[in-house]
């Protein structure tokens, strides 16, 4: 079905505003608590959008994206003077969003947009020695599930179509997400809110 649809997608006129992307990011988040995850309260995204077209300037946009970070927590940040009480806190995140982006022509070589995306987000803290293990007794594990919603403005820059029917093209796009509280039972909460940075590259068909 997949192999199907992807096809289907290659073989759109380009002047149809299909496309498909991949990004990469930064993410700098309001709540404080991060800190405990990320220095600065920054983290790296790495993702994959797809568009599909309405009409020349009108298209929906689905996007998932991942991120992950952690940091040495040591015995001075818990007030212990116990060497062995260092562990890592680690988060590992998930988020969809799907949404309207309206364009400027798609003919044009510089492209502005907007987006307005529903997200879902789903995330687990992990605090261990080894957080990359899944199964081990003594690692704190929580995950939750919120959803949110995002607004960007970016530019799409694109090639020349020439004779083929697709064209390669970068982009570049600032925007803010908000998002409720994240619940991870007795780990406490995290708020994902924030702006965000991504650039990347990708076709239009």
């Amino acid at each position: 079905m997949l192999t199907t649809l992807f096809a289907a997608l290659l073989a759109a006129p380009a002047a149809a505003g299909n496309q498909i992307d991949l990004d990469r990011g930064i993410q700098a988040f309001e709540d404080d608590a991060w800190d405990l995850f990320t220095d600065f309260n920054i983290m790296k995204t790495y993702g994959l959008r797809a568009g599909f077209a309405l009409s020349e300037q009108l298209s929906v946009l689905a996007s998932y994206r991942y991120a992950s970070g952690g940091t040495n927590v040591g015995y001075d940040y818990l007030q212990s003077g116990a060497p062995g009480d260092e562990f890592i806190a680690a988060y590992f995140g998930h988020a969809l969003a799907l949404g309207p982006k309206l364009a400027a022509r798609t003919d044009r070589i510089f492209s502005p947009y907007g987006t307005a995306q529903l997200t879902a987000r789903y995330a687990t803290l992990r605090l261990d020695a080894d957080p990359v293990i899944d199964d081990d007794a003594t690692q704190l594990s929580a995950s939750g599930f919120t959803p949110g919603a995002a607004l960007a403005a970016g530019l799409d820059i694109i090639l020349p179509p020439g004779k083929r029917s697709w064209t390669p093209a970068i982009f570049l796009e600032l925007g803010y997400g908000y998002t409720l509280d994240t619940r991870f039972d007795s780990l406490g909460t995290l708020s994902a809110s924030g702006t965000s940075l991504r650039w990347g590259l990708g076709v239009r068909f």
